[in-house]
């Protein structure tokens, strides 16, 4: 039986999540003392593309199972609560 060596393929996500954070506005943070860096804050909405990625990276089929379950979770809780209201 022929043993293969596995290689780890680096994704996208993986090397970003990897990836140390860059200093804020240019500032070095080796040799100040400082032990945290500021972080910068992304205000835009989550594009189409990385939705897409997800739902590739797990299957089509289970995600929109998923997104089917989150409909019906947030209707039968409309509902309770509209049970309740009348309760």
């Amino acid at each position: 039986m022929l043993l293969r060596k596995r290689t780890r393929k680096a994704s996208a996500l993986s090397t970003l999540s990897t990836a140390r954070p860059e200093p804020v506005l240019g500032q070095r943070t080796r040799g100040t003392g400082r032990l945290m860096v500021d972080e910068r804050v992304e205000t835009t909405a989550v594009k189409r593309d990385v939705y897409v990625y997800y739902a590739k990276a797990v299957g089509i089929l289970v995600a929109l199972g998923a997104l089917i379950l989150q409909i019906a979770n947030q209707g039968f809780s409309l509902g309770t609560n509209f049970w309740l209201a009348k309760w």
